[in-house]
């Protein structure tokens, strides 16, 4: 179906709820959860509300994210770090299972040194996506700075529940695989964060074509992917040129994105 999302997080402080309808004033139909604490009906104790604030607004929620900051504690050589990693994801997946939200995107790595890559990791990891198809929810697996831990649970571990969130921005930024990732598993699609990237150092969540990403490139492996889920933007309005408001940026991301959505279609 290919329909236009957008992070509800997009750059601009506002209370959730304004930013669903911004949102949804814009034209797009779909939108994503941010589960950790810097979101503040998180930090409210609010987080069960808003699934149900979506649907009210009319949009589709199409996965939530969980929180990364403790992900390299997968490939600790300590076995309470590795537990209160898992523990921390079976929180996330039972929230998606008991809202209904079919897929969550998580790191499995942060920053550029993780600990090794070790068979400790490895099964946590396998534990985490058989929890995720009890529950009904594909677990989207994003890349991020070391695409290697990727490619290796991607070939050591065959689970249905398991799937692939392409990050462009990270693509470029930090790995400059420059959509080879896509190409190599593509195949596994289940989410995405597109968005720009300057590809220096910096996380830019830039809008497409302000920054230096191919996208004709880029729509390459997506058409090959037979993708048909959700085109999610991953966008911050501070990062972008030119001081928007809030509905006008949306309203130029949403345009960027059909127009991308349609180059897709052109097989």
């Amino acid at each position: 179906m290919l329909e236009l999302g957008v992070f509800s997080w997009f750059g601009y402080p506002a209370p959730f709820e304004r930013r669903l309808g911004l949102i949804k004033q814009a034209g797009f139909e779909s939108t994503c959860l941010w589960l950790g604490d810097e979101e503040e009906e998180v930090r409210a104790g609010r987080a069960d509300s808003m699934p149900s604030l979506v649907q009210e607004k009319g949009l589709v929620l199409d996965n939530a994210h969980a929180p990364y900051k403790n992900c390299n504690r997968l490939w600790s050589a300590s076995a309470t770090d590795v537990q209160e990693a898992v523990a921390e994801y079976r929180t996330c997946l039972l929230f998606c299972r008991n809202h209904a939200i079919r897929t969550m995107v998580m790191h499995i790595t942060e920053g550029e040194d993780p600990p090794p890559f070790n068979a400790r990791g490895l099964s946590a990891i396998e534990d985490i996506a058989k929890l995720a198809e009890s529950c009904g929810v594909v677990l989207a697996l994003e890349n991020t700075r070391r695409s290697d831990y990727l490619d290796a649970v991607f070939s050591n571990l065959g689970s249905p529940s398991i799937g692939f969130c392409y990050d462009s921005s990270h693509d470029f930024m930090a790995d400059k695989s420059k959509g080879r990732i896509l190409q190599r598993w593509g195949h596994l699609l289940a989410a995405t964060h597109l968005s720009d990237s300057r590809q220096g150092d910096t996380d830019d969540h830039l809008v497409p074509e302000e920054g230096t990403i191919d996208w004709a490139e880029i729509g390459r492996p997506f058409r090959e992917s037979n993708y048909e889920r959700t085109l999610m933007l991953e966008v911050d309005g501070s990062s972008s040129a030119g001081s928007l408001p809030p509905v006008e940026f949306l309203t130029r991301c949403y345009r960027w994105l059909g127009e991308f959505r349609e180059t897709l279609r052109n097989k």
